[in-house]
């Protein structure tokens, strides 16, 4: 706050002080031209005293934030408003900062001041009034909040990959991609994915995948994607990579996008791992989103992986012979023609008959083109090692 301005009475003779005692907000304007900003100049209308009394009434405890959620923490925030800031501020406290300031702004030696007889109760009440109702006082309390909020670390929880407790295969991340896996394996992963081990970020928004470049956050991701999108950017979301704060929850991302559907994943050697969603999306939505664009998909929460989606490229080639990926139970996914049906064993394709087959109504030749078909998926997949 820039000093306040010291006004002397003008009746003041050269030799003569004058002896100030003041009553009222009248009184007090005589000498004060910035009345607002005097009104404003207590440490608690600060920046720094905003921040310091919000870190005394929600102190940031990651282990209850863990426990309770960070949802639920940053709701409390946001309920406690302005008006509730300024209503608890202790009366005796401002009092004593209006006080202080009086003497080391207003005060000047030519000045004969009682300090002690201005009648500080309502004095301090009016001026109370004046910055509670500060707009741009608001606004910077506003602010503060927002910044606070970016220090608030990220709970949102994965969807578990599999009820079973069963001992995973355990795999390094590097040795994913090359995987021989289908859809519906699930191994333990020894590494956890996150900034430093991807190659990549994306969120998925409303059916659509955004990808980070070149090593992007999700929060410098979203900033960028609600920038292009001419859609307002937080400050709090700008605040996120100054504080190392993890990433903005999926309903504050909904919030900032306007969207339905929000996921957050990691990109890694051009597999897809999803790890949280929010509104009516499914793993299978964000998956079919992802095989598009990545060559395998994975579902994601934060020990285990699970392979949820077969790629695109492969699909491509399977529709080509005729055939189309099916979930068996028992087997797995297996590959189904009108005839004939292919499973792995022991990591080798097998044709079987097909399930709900009409074997009593087979027409020869149909079954006997579709069976070449077969042979010819089952040498494609190998030599390709797109069965994956």
């Amino acid at each position: 706050m820039e000093r306040l301005k010291k006004v002397l009475a003008e009746e003041e003779t050269e030799n003569e002080e004058q002896e100030i005692v003041c009553e009222d907000l009248n009184d007090i304007k005589q000498y004060v031209e910035d009345i607002d900003g005097y009104a404003c100049s207590p440490y608690v209308f600060t920046e720094s005293g905003m921040e310091e009394y919000l870190e005394s009434l929600f102190p940031i405890d990651v282990s209850e934030i863990y426990d309770d959620g960070a949802e639920t923490f940053i709701e409390k925030l946001e309920e406690y408003t302005f008006e509730d800031y300024c209503n608890d501020i202790d009366t005796e406290s401002l009092k004593s900062e209006y006080e202080d300031n009086w003497d080391s702004y207003v005060a000047d030696d030519d000045l004969n001041y009682d300090v002690y007889s201005f009648d500080w109760d309502n004095i301090t009440s009016d001026l109370w009034e004046l910055a509670s109702e500060n707009d741009e006082l608001e606004d910077l309390y506003d602010s503060v909040v927002e910044n606070y909020i970016a220090k608030v670390p990220n709970t949102d929880s994965s969807e578990r990959v599999d009820d079973d407790e069963d001992n995973y295969e355990v795999k390094s991340l590097d040795e994913v991609a090359e995987s021989d896996d289908k859809v519906g394996d699930v191994f333990s992963l020894e590494d956890s994915i996150d900034y430093d081990t991807r190659d990549n970020a994306f969120i998925y928004i409303d059916g659509e995948i955004v990808e980070s470049n070149n090593g992007e956050t999700h929060s410098q991701l979203l900033q960028r994607y609600l920038e292009e999108n001419d859609k307002n950017v937080p400050q709090d979301l700008r605040d996120r990579d100054q504080y190392r704060a993890s990433r903005p929850s999926v309903k504050q991302t909904k919030k900032m996008t306007n969207a339905d559907d929000v996921a957050f994943g990691h990109i890694v050697d051009d597999c897809a791992f999803i790890e949280v969603i929010s509104g009516g999306a499914t793993i299978d939505d964000v998956a079919n989103a992802c095989k598009k664009d990545y060559s395998k998909v994975y579902q994601y929460d934060g020990d285990n992986i699970k392979r949820v989606a077969s790629s695109k490229k492969m699909e491509d080639v399977i529709r080509g012979f005729g055939f189309r990926p099916f979930v068996v139970e028992n087997l797995g996914t297996a590959l189904m023609g009108k005839y004939s049906m292919i499973t792995m064993e022991n990591g080798y394709p097998r044709i079987d008959v097909a399930l709900n087959a009409d074997v009593e109504n087979i027409d020869q030749e149909e079954f006997d083109d579709e069976f070449a078909k077969a042979l010819m998926l089952c040498k494609t997949l190998g030599k390709l090692k797109l069965y994956k």
